[in-house]
C-alpha cells in the first residue's frame, strides 16, 4: 500500500512539473538550445553570444528542479551536489544561486541582466520571457 502510494505521489509531482520552461531577462536574447542550458547548468559554459550568464535554480527536492534536470543535464540532486562542489572548489565555475520559488525567481531574472533560470510553464509571468520550453 505505501508503495503504491508513494509512487501515485511521485506521478502527481512530476505531472505538476511537467510544464517546465527556461525563461531570462526580457533584455537578454530571445531564445536558448537545450544543449546550451545542459552546458550552464552543468558548468561547462557560462557565457551565451560572448555574455556572463547568471544562473538560478529551485532548491533540490523541488518538482521543478528534478523535470527541469531529468530533461536537461540528466542528472539526479546528488550527481548534481557533487558536480558544482568540484567546480567551485576547483574555482572553475559559480554555482547557480538557489532561489526558493517562482516568484523569487522571476524577480531574480527580472532584475538581472543576461539571467537564466527555470519555472513551471504555469507561473511565467510579463516580467521574463520564455527561451525555451522542455
Amino acid at each position: 500500500m505505501k508503495k503504491i502510494l508513494l509512487v501515485g505521489l511521485a506521478v502527481i509531482s512530476f505531472n505538476s512539473a511537467a510544464g517546465v520552461v527556461v525563461i531570462g531577462n526580457t533584455q537578454g536574447a530571445d531564445s536558448i538550445s537545450l544543449n546550451a542550458v545542459k552546458n550552464l547548468y552543468l558548468g561547462k559554459s557560462t557565457q551565451i553570444d560572448g555574455s556572463k550568464v547568471s544562473l538560478f535554480e529551485l532548491p533540490e527536492g523541488a518538482a521543478e528542479r528534478i523535470a527541469f534536470h531529468s530533461k536537461t543535464t540528466g542528472r539526479n540532486d546528488a550527481q548534481l551536489q557533487s558536480n558544482w562542489s568540484r567546480l567551485v572548489f576547483t574555482g572553475k565555475a559559480v554555482a547557480p544561486e538557489i532561489v526558493v520559488d517562482s516568484t523569487a525567481i522571476i524577480n531574480s531574472v527580472k532584475s538581472t541582466n543576461n539571467a537564466i533560470a527555470y519555472i513551471d510553464e504555469a507561473d511565467v509571468t510579463t516580467d521574463v520571457k520564455v527561451l525555451l520550453k522542455l
